[in-house]
């Protein structure tokens, strides 16, 4: 009798252990360690970490240690030992491709919180909230389970100026489930609270009003910093909407509303962010793909009018040029781009040629072509040649090729050349390659935007001509950077000038020229140089730094007309010429009593222009050459047609902020 007693009570401590063992993981979860151990799980999971019932989750992939400080809170405080459990199927918590169909989530930022709301998920049983403060969903944390009812939710508690990520994971009666997109939004004591959502190609931006009269600068950028950021509007007060449109799909885009607060003074919104997604794939069904040098080949010489060829990334060898004779027009144009979804960018590579002038990479006769995210390099004379019409290429390379990067030439006109980089581009001889060049027999109408050239042996840009005359041609943001140096470093025997705005041999011929926001940095010869152009040149809040000598005009063989506003001239290896047979030189940093130095700008670190791309191609967020508070350089510009903050523009290339 009395073991029979006694394995009852064993019995009935067994099953009371077992039930409360069971409650130290969520029902359909397994214990996979305990308190301060190290787990590890395979793939992302829904890991629950807790005791008695009390449960906090995180997602998780690798290895993690089973504690507080992974799960950013404790559950249970009256528990010591926790346990950290998974879902018992494998299924790391959850599939997002079955289950109730996904939620569109927004956020939008106050003082301190994040306001988040949803749309209804077809089947939905519940919501479950998830914070983090990165874009990566793998480590965030679980804030919220609310019923299927609620399509609101306000996380508070949160850090001014800290970005925040939020997803909405919605569940059905069967546990399956699936994840919102990441809404992003970053809370701020300011006045102005911005919000906003995503639509296809665009976001919608809505504020509060702060109750000043104030009207309402809106800025855009592809990152947190706010530094390189780009105004895009201007509005009057009382208006506290804005779509910002022509967006990419799938790039993340910030926002600010710049205002002025109760006291006077310049103030900024929360920063926003949101990421655009389109109703449609973002690759072209009908275009062909190819993943090899004879296909690529094979489908450009079949191209017609509105076809596109996606090349997937990789290296293509190649020991001819690449020949593209056909035209697309205005409204049907013929594109060659990287695939759109590979991260490995498309290398086509020459060095199987030898050095020599008709040893071009690709020679773009044809007109309405569109080239997009491709890289050419060792071609045995120029990257890419240009003597069609009407093309643009854009966010490509162009690198130690044995002549220029890029040429337009024998007619080209009315050209775009937008975020492309030449660099390293270099000839046997150590003297002839240039990074850009819009010369000899060029056309009217290029322009270069957002470009850069680097340690090219000759000049960063190349206006020289030969055979054409009084032909215009356009830089806007872009840089020329140590061009006159070879890769090593070295000095090399060309001319080394960042802009050479024209020149020719009877030093008679006129390339007129227009710089906006343009920056020549460490060239080893002049920054922006004269060479007997006879045209008209100006050059709006520009900047030359570290040059030889920063501006070269000289006058002989003197330029028609020099117009130079707005601008800066610092550390030049000799004085600046100023020379056209009609000057108008005004409200540059060398006048009206200004006295420039490094203490007027965040940075002056020539390395900082070559920092890699933004995703969009985009020049990336520098501090060189920006203004700091209290700069006598700010307001101190006059009205060029170019947009500016505050009484007047800036003098230099970036407007404060």
């Amino acid at each position: 009798m009395k073991s029979a007693t006694l394995s009852l009570a064993l019995g009935a401590a067994l099953l009371a252990g077992a039930a409360q063992a069971a409650t130290n993981r969520p029902d359909g979860y397994s214990t996979i360690c305990k308190s301060d151990e190290s787990c590890s799980v395979s793939q992302a999971t829904n890991v629950a970490f807790g005791a008695a019932g009390q449960f906090v989750y995180k997602v998780l992939n690798g290895s993690f240690i089973c504690n507080i400080d992974t799960f950013g809170s404790d559950p249970i405080p009256s528990k010591t030992v926790k346990e950290c459990s998974i879902p018992a199927d494998g299924s790391g918590g959850g599939d997002d491709s079955a289950g109730p169909g996904g939620v569109n989530l927004t956020a939008s930022a106050g003082n301190g919180q994040v306001s988040l709301s949803w749309s209804a998920a077809s089947n939905a049983s519940s919501y479950q909230v998830y914070r983090d403060t990165d874009s990566d969903p793998s480590g965030r944390t679980r804030i919220a389970t609310l019923g299927a009812g609620s399509l609101g939710y306000t996380a508070t508690g949160l850090s001014n100026g800290t970005p925040y990520w939020f997803w909405i994971k919605s569940t059905d009666s069967s546990g399956n489930s699936a994840n919102s997109n990441a809404a992003s939004a970053t809370p701020s004591g300011s006045a102005v609270s911005l919000g906003g959502s995503a639509g296809d190609g665009q976001v919608s931006l809505s504020w509060s009003n702060p109750g000043t009269g104030s009207s309402y600068q809106i800025y855009q950028d592809t990152d947190t910093n706010p530094s390189g950021r780009t105004r895009i509007a201007t509005l009057a007060a009382g208006v506290q909407s804005y779509t910002a449109t022509g967006l990419n799909n799938g790039t993340p885009y910030w926002f600010w509303v710049k205002y002025t607060d109760a006291s006077g003074a310049s103030a900024n919104s929360n920063a926003f962010g949101a990421t655009p997604v389109g109703s449609a794939a973002p690759v072209d069904p009908d275009a062909t793909v190819v993943n090899s040098a004879s296909a690529l080949l094979s489908a450009i010489a079949s191209a017609s009018a509105g076809d596109t060829i996606y090349l997937r990334g990789g290296t293509y060898s190649f020991s001819d040029p690449i020949d593209l004779d056909q035209s697309g027009t205005a409204a049907n144009p013929i594109t060659l781009s990287k695939y759109p979804t590979d991260s490995a960018r498309p290398v086509l590579n020459f060095s199987a040629m030898s050095e020599s002038g008709s040893n071009r990479g690709i020679e773009l006769r044809g007109s309405y072509w569109t080239i997009y995210g491709i890289d050419v390099e060792h071609a045995g004379d120029n990257g890419m040649h240009i003597t069609g019409s009407y093309n643009t290429v854009e966010f490509a390379s162009f690198s130690r090729n044995a002549d220029t990067g890029l040429q337009l030439d024998s007619g080209a006109s009315h050209n775009l050349i937008k975020n492309v980089d030449s660099y390293f581009n270099a000839d046997a001889s150590l003297e002839n390659a240039d990074g850009f060049a819009a010369k000899l027999g060029v056309g009217d109408g290029n322009r270069f935007v957002g470009c850069r050239a680097w340690n090219n042996l000759d000049d960063g840009y190349d206006g020289y001509l030969r055979g054409a005359d009084n032909v215009t041609t356009t830089y806007e943001n872009s840089w020329a950077i140590r061009n006159g140096y070879q890769e090593n470093g070295s000095a090399s025997g060309g001319d080394g000038n960042g802009f050479k705005t024209g020149g020719s041999d009877d030093k008679t011929l006129k390339h007129h020229a227009v710089f906006i926001n343009t920056i020549a940095a460490g060239n080893a010869v002049d920054g922006f140089d004269h060479n007997s152009n006879r045209g008209n040149i100006t050059i709006y809040n520009s900047v030359g730094y570290a040059n030889g000598r920063n501006f070269g005009f000289g006058n002989t063989n003197a330029a028609n007309s020099l117009t130079i506003k707005n601008s800066l001239s610092m550390n030049g290896g000799a004085s600046d010429s100023l020379n056209a047979s009609s000057t108008n030189i005004s409200h540059n940093g060398w006048q009206d009593g200004h006295s420039v130095n490094g203490g007027d700008f965040q940075s002056t670190d020539i390395d900082e222009l070559l920092a890699p791309r933004k995703a969009d191609g985009s020049l990336p967020d520098v501090q060189f050459f920006h203004l700091v508070n209290g700069s006598d350089l700010i307001d101190a510009g006059t009205n060029v047609g170019q947009p500016y903050s505050g009484s007047a523009p800036d003098i230099g290339a970036f407007e404060a902020q």
